[in-house]
């Protein structure tokens, strides 16, 4: 049934509009945030919990190079992805301080002082007229204790994963239709706006079925609550004015 009932949603929807359905409601806003795979930087992000109110809630670090590290520090980009609704922009680019964090060969940090805000996104979403933003976050320099250090030119890339973005560039006005199809669970924040509705909700990444849906609050590694249900999976923040 739930299939049947999705199915008839995207069909319906299919010939509409991603800015608004017929009755002139708002189609869900959905955020992305994910961490970068750089298989060639000496520290990895390893683990990353988001929640409703903040994207970057904690992120576990990992230095996978056999050199101690003495510092490093992250970076996020945000972009409206080529092809998905919304006025195209430059990559928003934001470097964070330096970590003066000694980590030994294979040691992991967990930092839980980062601050992403959702209503910032939001804002910027609205600004571009999106409805679905991509955030990747990685790391852009490691310093070694014998005084070389490792680099990544973010501003100049523009992105850290290009695999990610193109994906989500195929696939992101049959995520904004397709969540219509569920039942909007997520209650709203104390810190985004009364009206607005949030939750984090799971897509399979192979098939493209929505399920294991509504009420989540927070979000690790793009994996839900109920991962038996959706198998190969993608947690995403779903927000939206039921009004």
């Amino acid at each position: 049934m739930n299939s049947l009932r999705c199915f008839l949603c995207i069909a319906i929807l299919s010939g509409l509009s991603l800015g608004q359905q017929k009755s002139g409601k708002p189609l869900p806003t959905i955020i992305r945030t994910s961490f970068a795979r750089q298989e060639e930087a000496p520290v990895r992000i390893v683990s990353m919990t988001k929640t409703v109110d903040n994207q970057t809630r904690a992120i576990v670090v990992r230095n996978v190079s056999q050199r101690q590290i003495t510092s490093f520090q992250l970076a996020w980009v945000t972009v409206v992805p080529e092809g998905c609704p919304g006025t195209p922009t430059e990559p928003l680019v934001h470097e964070q301080a330096a970590e003066n964090h000694p980590l030994a060969p294979g040691q992991e940090a967990t930092l839980d002082w980062y601050r992403l805000p959702t209503e910032q996104l939001l804002n910027f979403a609205k600004l571009q007229e999106a409805k679905v933003l991509l955030t990747q976050v990685g790391v852009i320099r490691a310093d070694f204790a014998d005084g070389n250090s490792w680099k990544f030119d973010l501003p100049a890339a523009g992105i850290f994963d290009v695999e990610e973005m193109h994906y989500v560039s195929k696939t992101c006005a049959r995520d904004v239709r397709g969540f219509l199809c569920t039942k909007l669970k997520g209650n709203a924040s104390a810190s985004l706006s009364p009206e607005l509705r949030c939750y984090y909700g799971c897509v399979t990444a192979v098939t493209h079925q929505y399920c294991s849906v509504g009420g989540e609050d927070s979000c690790t590694n793009h994996v839900c609550k109920n991962p038996d249900a959706c198998p190969d999976q993608m947690c995403q923040l779903v927000c939206i004015n039921p009004n």
